[in-house]
């Protein structure tokens, strides 16, 4: 892959995308994890007017933004905002999603969501943010590489089954926006 991708906020009209990104990634990254009659019976259809009521009437609850590539179109999505869980304490911000299409992972797509959303709590004077993710997602690695650190852990249960699940917490999140600003261009 030679092209970046630009990155923007999501509009109603990306909720088709997002909600197939979103049931790509989960089948892609969670098979091994949750049962895999709930992995089919992931909907895109409803997924898209999820995201579409989300995008029109509750914009202002979280940022979500979308990742793009010519001739790929919307290849995936993040959303970010206040902090909403009650561990880790002390931090302003959290990432509440990253997904990126199976197809494209590794190309850096989710880094510039993730820049993208750094700099959007940071504007909005949130200087420290976490994120959950599922212990057994190979994803994890991905923050960490980018400076999270483990800094929680706790048990949900989803899908019937018992998880554990980790926080990467950033406690200043200038890394990321120094990461934004020098991605620049480079694919």
């Amino acid at each position: 892959m030679t092209v970046a991708p630009s990155v923007r906020r999501a509009r109603p009209a990306d909720a088709e995308a997002i909600a197939r990104i979103n049931v790509a990634a989960w089948r892609d990254s969670y098979a091994h994890v949750l049962p895999a009659a709930y992995l089919l019976g992931l909907s895109e259809t409803i997924g898209t007017n999820k995201w579409r009521i989300r995008l029109s009437y509750y914009a202002h609850q979280s940022a979500t933004f979308v990742a793009e590539l010519p001739r790929h179109g919307v290849v995936g999505y993040g959303s970010c905002g206040a902090h909403r869980s009650r561990l880790p304490h002390g931090m302003d911000g959290e990432f509440f999603e990253l997904y990126v299409d199976p197809a494209v992972q590794g190309h850096q797509v989710g880094r510039r969501l993730l820049a993208a959303m750094a700099d959007h709590l940071v504007k909005r004077s949130m200087h420290s943010a976490c994120v959950w993710v599922l212990r057994d997602n190979p994803a994890r690695w991905f923050y960490q590489h980018l400076g999270g650190r483990l800094s929680a852990e706790a048990t949900i249960r989803f899908a019937g089954k018992p998880l554990a699940q980790v926080a990467y917490c950033w406690p200043d999140l200038a890394s990321l926006d120094r990461l934004a600003r020098s991605l620049g261009d480079r694919a």
